[in-house]
């Protein structure tokens, strides 16, 4: 092999080379590229997460306040319900005493009508005795009067 050809086969194998340098320089440029997009990507979708994160404690901080309102709603119905219970309980207590005492106020009333009525059957009486003595001394004036004239 001769000096030209030889030189001529570096020569190719040099510009094959610098051809394999550039292709890999353009592949490894376009994978750059594709980090970078990648990065680009991963950096909004970071943004993307931390939104997401703030979000999420909002939820959270929302939901924590939503607990302590039915944790305070719980409190107030129970207490609603001390308070029921209690108002029932009292209206049976006053229920009861109004019951007794109206019994009471029954009984008394039925015993003064016994008393009234047992009253007027006595006054009855006299008046049938005393009506019984008042004909008879009617009539004993009339005979009187008959016999004195």
């Amino acid at each position: 092999m001769d000096n030209t050809k030889f030189q001529e086969l570096v020569l190719q194998q040099l510009q094959a080379l610098t051809k394999g340098q550039q292709a890999l320089a353009e592949g490894q440029e376009e994978i750059r590229n594709n980090l970078n997009k990648l990065e680009g990507r991963m950096e909004s979708m970071e943004g993307r997460m931390e939104s997401m994160e703030g979000r999420m404690e909002s939820m959270e901080g929302r939901m924590e306040s939503m607990e302590g309102r039915m944790e305070s709603m719980e409190g107030r119905m129970e207490s609603m319900e001390g308070r029921m219970e209690a108002v029932e309980n009292n209206q049976l207590q006053l229920e009861s005493r109004i019951e007794n005492q109206v019994i009471e106020k029954l009984r008394g009333l039925y015993d003064d009508r016994e008393v009234q009525n047992d009253r007027f059957k006595r006054i009855e009486s006299k008046l049938d005795s005393i009506e019984t003595n008042t004909s008879y001394l009617v009539a004993k004036v009339a005979r009187l009067e008959s016999l004195a004239k």
